[in-house]
């Protein structure tokens, strides 16, 4: 990518590939060149940390925080502006993202920094950003045992994210991101496939802390209208969808689409749809989820007994 891969080259490199079932892609980390790129593979791909990391950005010049500069971490929601980019200079083709995750080697804590690694919602909100913007694709970067093994604060908001993209893995695959826009500092955004839409609302009312980590004060009530393509106005039903399974959601259609009234801590999804049946399959689809995962006979995330076990499976209990 950019300078070290020029696009003639990758383009040369690529041919090799045209006549076999392999698909390409190119990493990138730099969003201006996305453009000299596009089209050159299969599946293009971002990896663009917001905290902690090394960037192409300058972070110092971002002034979101009332002139506050910080050299330790950039806005979050960057991430799926650069989603949004990406998409658009490939479309049609799907786009994915390595999202910040735990990793051994966010090592030196920048601009004073002491948490190396992000926290569990900055996790959340960047990996929401991508998704909500229409990656197909979603890889955490990059999470090594031994990673996992030192922040154990993160291995929930992980694996419930997981589990939320596996229950509704269909509508992304089939989706395209249709909306996006920003009120009363929560980015709101659709996913529609042919049957049913997934809605995002990601709050952004956060603040740089003294210790130098991005905070929310409390969950927020929020009333937003969602516009919704034309297939996909006559809803019949629209509900919640989390983790811990499928919900109720207050909603009324409104023109163009469906407004919905709730209270969102960090993250939301919903899903409106045209098919009445869509949220006995997501149940079924929830439940299926969490029979596979008891199966496993393995839980670090709630169990004491197997987080030790885990550690010292990799050769950490010293």
């Amino acid at each position: 990518q950019m300078e070290a891969q020029p696009p003639q080259e990758l383009l040369k490199r690529f041919r090799t590939y045209a006549t076999t079932p392999f698909p390409t892609s190119i990493t990138f980390s730099e969003d201006w060149g996305f453009r000299y790129y596009a089209g050159l593979c299969d599946y293009p791909h971002f990896d663009a940390y917001r905290v902690n990391a090394p960037s192409a950005d300058p972070w110092a010049n971002y002034d979101r925080w009332g002139g506050e500069r910080i050299r330790w971490g950039a806005p979050l929601e960057g991430v799926g502006a650069m989603t949004r980019t990406l998409a658009a200079v490939n479309r049609p083709r799907p786009v994915a993202a390595w999202s910040q995750n735990v990793h051994y080697n966010w090592t030196r804590g920048m601009d004073g920094r002491q948490r190396l690694q992000p926290t569990a919602d900055e996790i959340r909100v960047q990996a929401y950003e991508a998704l909500a913007n229409g990656i197909q694709s979603l890889y955490w970067y990059s999470m090594e045992s031994w990673s996992l093994a030192a922040w154990r604060d993160t291995l929930e908001t992980t694996a419930r994210i997981g589990r939320e993209i596996r229950l509704l893995d269909s509508l992304y695959e089939q989706g395209r991101a249709t909306a996006h826009r920003r009120e009363d500092r929560f980015d709101l955004n659709v996913v529609a496939a042919p049957d049913a839409a997934i809605l995002f609302a990601i709050d952004l009312d956060y603040q740089p802390s003294p210790e130098k980590t991005f905070v929310w004060k409390q969950a927020r009530r929020m009333d937003a209208r969602f516009e919704l393509p034309e297939w996909l106005r006559e809803a019949a039903d629209c509900f919640a969808v989390s983790a811990d399974g499928v919900a109720p959601a207050r909603w009324e259609k409104a023109p163009g689409g469906v407004k919905v009234s709730a209270t969102v801590d960090k993250v939301a999804v919903w899903v409106v749809t045209t098919n009445p049946k869509l949220r006995d399959s997501l149940t079924e689809r929830h439940k299926q989820l969490l029979a596979e995962e008891a199966a496993i006979g393995f839980d670090p995330v709630r169990n004491d007994a197997d987080f030790a076990r885990l550690v010292g499976d990799l050769g950490y209990k010293a």
